[in-house]
């Protein structure tokens, strides 16, 4: 997403995504891209805030996921591999001994 900001404002997405990252290593959390200017800006200063409910739903979706693919794979891993198999003919050597 900062990749997408950078470039539809004109810069170099390249640089401002480094920056970004150097910021946040050394501990700004609250560093974000500054669309209207160039490099980064104090979201927090700024009054840009994430929205919680956002944050909250998005991670309720991906354990919704998650439950899901687990379910499929029950359901894959329960099916019995080869398919149908073959009635016994009388005369072989199984049914002769057995």
């Amino acid at each position: 997403m900062a990749r997408t900001l950078a470039e539809t404002s004109g810069q170099t997405p390249n640089d401002v995504v480094s920056a970004l990252y150097a910021a946040h290593t050394a501990g700004e959390v609250n560093a974000g891209v500054d669309v209207s200017g160039e490099g980064l800006i104090n979201t927090l200063e700024a009054g840009i805030l994430d929205c919680s409910a956002i944050k909250r739903s998005a991670l309720q979706h991906c354990g919704d996921v998650a439950t899901t693919i687990m379910r499929v794979d029950q359901i894959i891993m329960a099916k019995r591999a080869g398919g149908p198999k073959m009635p016994e003919k009388k005369g072989t050597l199984n049914s002769d001994y057995f």
